[in-house]
């Protein structure tokens, strides 16, 4: 719970006594918590056991593949990629990021990122600069907050690395833009001021100075701070009086005072909000794309004598968060709750039989839709809020199947709120169909079709594509119809074919057949036997890839053997212990199997 709760130091000294049971029971803990230990390992550079814990982890994983999230795994691979860049052996780091970069099952996650970030670091520890720069200026096109953040970082990074000190602060003054509080650019930043000399950089607006600030944060205060060397400014005054205004029509003023024993610092902050002016509220209320102007006070410079009082002026800028959800869309709170709540159910194991069923809709995973149902959309983005009434804005939505809006309405939930939401509605895709083969004229599509189209005809026999394969994909979880297959076209004679099933477009289930009736399993053990060839021969267009996985096999049972054109057979089991040799009891002559011990051409 230490671990849960973020107490990372506690969590590491009650694993360390008890680092035995984890290697020996990984498989009951969460997948998160085992890559934060290899990371920690790692870190202290214990690196057989991160790599022990690390291999063991991902062998498993790679069995209940299912299981876990893509974002999961992703961690999992980077954490024990890590281990061999701090070995210092960054070729075969480098081909572990590159592993996961290529990996489309990662694609969006952020172990997918950081392995793209990695391997620009490893090209800046190599000195291959411009490969490094080329990688990142690309990531920092992207439309992703983190990318961008991270990308000026490591932009930042290599320009250190090369020794240009006043680029790389260039591109941590982006950093911060992004994120004020990103821990390790201000580390670089202090070892840039080191190499620059600039010991006493300041981090907040400063006046009679280089502006040290660009953007107001709305909710975050503007802190000013004033460092007089000469008192020619203070000269005997205690405090210094500044004015604060915004275009959209808010004034206030905030009093500096002496920072501690000194007489030459001055500091004051003045609190900032979205929202509608309320002039001497002392609050500095803003809208987005608003404009914040400060100086000294008219009275304070007519008092001190000071000639140029030209004002600073800062802009407002915030981050966006995009929310997509298939029901409602939880606060951060909410979601932090969630997870809490599901690794503790996880931990406490499968919830009793005699529990009452739910429907699915209550328990649907948000990333998943059902068609007809709504997408709720929600945007974050402060800055959006640029009138006193409800704001809009629009996003982009498009499918992986191709359909897309280019503009879809998102309304402001309030005044001044910068949260903009919206449902955008769907229904169920059109069913699609393809085929093995066609010849012009003659469309899969045509078979599914409410018009009076030709029928789909596969191409002749020589094509060497066979068996012919007529896929229809209803797009939705449906009941089947029906559909006539008419045989009568002249030198293409049926012989046999299959009806399958499948939800996922890889794994089949044969429902039906012809001419031999099908008979579903009646649940006796039975063993399949199904001849594999190993290289193509001068029938077969090329060798299939050999089944390696659970899926494959089953796959290959399925329809594999009548792409190669190889019998089946079955038998069923007397036995739990039993021992063939090639007659299969009596089954091996269905298959071509013999007494030939050269025959190598199936197992």
């Amino acid at each position: 719970m230490a671990y849960l709760s973020g107490r990372y130091q506690s969590a590491w000294e009650t694993y360390l006594p008890n680092r035995a049971r984890l290697a020996g029971a990984f498989r009951e803990f969460d997948p998160i918590f085992c890559a934060w230990v290899i990371t920690k390992h790692t870190e202290f550079r214990d690196f057989d056991a991160a790599e022990t814990l690390a291999r063991e982890m991902l062998a498993w994983l790679d069995e209940v593949r299912d299981r876990f999230q893509p974002e999961v795994r992703a961690r999992l691979q980077m954490a024990y990629a890590n281990i061999a860049l701090a070995r210092d052996d960054r070729p075969r780091a480098k081909a572990l990021y590159e592993r996961i970069v290529a990996d489309s099952d990662f694609a969006g996650t952020r172990g997918q990122m950081d392995a793209e970030l990695s391997i620009a670091d490893v090209d800046t520890r190599d000195g291959n600069y411009d490969k490094a720069i080329e990688r990142l200026q690309q990531l920092a096109r992207r439309k992703h907050s983190y990318l961008q953040t991270e990308a000026a970082y490591h932009m930042a990074l290599v320009r250190y690395a090369q020794e240009e000190y006043a680029e790389a602060r260039d591109q941590l003054a982006g950093v911060f833009v992004l994120t004020p509080d990103h821990a390790e650019g201000r580390i670089l930043e202090g070892r840039v001021n080191l190499k620059l000399k600039k010991l006493e950089q300041p981090t907040d607006i400063d006046l009679g100075e280089r502006i040290g600030k660009k953007y107001i944060l709305p909710g975050q205060p503007i802190r000013v701070r004033l460092v007089d060397q000469n008192l020619a400014v203070v000269r005997k005054a205690t405090e210094i009086e500044i004015r604060a205004w915004t275009d959209s029509g808010d004034e206030e003023f905030l009093t500096l005072s002496a920072f501690g024993d000194s007489k030459t610092t001055f500091k004051g902050q003045l609190p900032t909000a979205l929202g509608q002016a309320k002039p001497r509220d002392n609050v500095l209320q803003v809208l987005g794309k608003d404009r914040a102007h400060y100086a000294f006070s008219d009275r304070f410079a007519e008092i001190q004598k000071i000639e140029f009082n030209d004002p600073y002026t800062l802009l407002v800028a915030t981050n966006a968060e995009l929310y997509v959800s298939s029901g409602a869309i939880l606060t951060q709170e909410q979601r932090e709750a969630q997870a809490l709540e599901q690794i503790i159910r996880k931990r406490m194991g499968p919830a009793e039989a005699g529990e009452p069923a739910v429907p699915l809709s209550t328990v649907r995973q948000e990333d998943q839709i059902k068609p007809g149902n709504p997408i709720h959309v929600r945007v974050v983005d402060p800055d959006r809020g640029e009138t006193p009434g409800k704001d809009r804005i629009a996003v982009r939505v498009a499918t992986s199947s191709g359909d897309a809006i280019e503009a879809f309405e998102l309304v402001e939930t309030g005044e001044y709120s910068g949260v903009f939401e919206g449902a955008v509605p769907t229904e169920p895709a059109q069913a699609t169909a393809h085929a093995s083969d066609s010849p012009e004229a003659s469309e899969a599509n045509f078979t599914i079709s409410k018009k009076d189209y030709p029928a789909w005809v596969g191409l002749p026999k020589v094509s060497q594509n066979r068996p012919k394969s007529l896929c229809v994909d209803l797009n939705d979880n449906v009941a089947l119809g029906k559909m006539n297959v008419a045989a009568g076209e002249q030198g293409r004679k049926l012989k046999s074919f299959l009806v399958q099933t499948s939800f996922n477009g890889r794994d089949f289930t044969t429902v039906g057949s012809w001419p031999e009736a099908f008979t579903p399993w009646n649940g006796q053990a039975t063993v399949t036997f199904a001849r594999f060839e190993t290289a193509a021969t001068a029938d077969e267009p090329g060798p299939m890839p050999t089944p390696i996985s659970v899926g494959d096999f089953r796959n290959y049972f399925e329809q594999g053997y009548l792409r190669q054109g190889q019998p089946k057979v079955s038998a069923p089991l007397k036995d739990v212990s039993v021992r063939w040799d090639y007659t299969l009891g009596g089954q091996g002559p269905a298959l071509g199997l013999d007494a030939n011990k050269r025959t190598r051409r199936y197992y």
